[in-house]
């Protein structure tokens, strides 16, 4: 089973909370729009995300603060075709890494081979992350820590709209709900 209803239910939250995000949202994809994106540079995805492409492509963030898109970390989730476009500038650093959301890059590890294969890592040279390191378990432990922060007030808007967070709180839940991702195991998170 995939991670629709997940995604479902965090659309639920962001409702409750008046997320701005929810007007910028881009209609989902069929499965084979999606699929000749990834066909065109030989990239296999996942299962889950295929199915979060075909629930939301993404947001529209032309001339829109990145402040009201984000949603549960500190990116934007940009359409599949955007995304492709960053993998394919960054290929060099990103080989078998998939961008689901930028700024800070969260990515997700294709490689079948690898030990973090389906994690989804961060990469973010100015924090001195030089290397993804993983960051969650799976798409459906982002999805469920997203929620489990929403539910318990750590991811909120402040009242222009804007996205917040408590950091405290919120690495807490991250960690107990991520325990196989290296980044939760690093001496800055204990």
């Amino acid at each position: 089973m995939g991670i629709m209803l997940k995604l479902e239910e965090l659309e639920s939250e962001l409702e409750l909370v008046k997320s701005p995000v929810l007007e910028f949202f881009l209609n989902g994809l069929s499965k084979k729009a999606i699929l000749s994106f990834f066909e065109k540079e030989q990239l296999v995805p996942t299962e889950d995300l295929i199915e979060m492409y075909q629930w939301r492509n993404g947001v529209r963030f032309k001339d829109i603060p990145a402040g009201k898109l984000c949603f549960g970390v500190s990116g934007v989730f940009f359409p599949v075709e955007i995304s492709m476009k960053v993998y394919n500038d960054n290929k060099t650093d990103f080989v078998n890494y998939f961008p689901i959301f930028s700024d800070d890059s969260y990515l997700l590890n294709l490689d079948p081979m690898s030990k973090d294969a389906g994690k989804i890592s961060i990469y973010c040279p100015s924090l001195q992350i030089m290397e993804p390191q993983s960051y969650f378990d799976s798409m459906t432990s982002m999805i469920e820590t997203f929620i489990a922060c929403f539910r318990r007030g750590c991811f909120f808007y402040d009242k222009n709209g804007y996205f917040e967070q408590d950091y405290s709180l919120s690495f807490e839940l991250a960690k107990e709900i991520n325990p196989n991702s290296e980044y939760w195991k690093s001496e800055t998170t204990k």
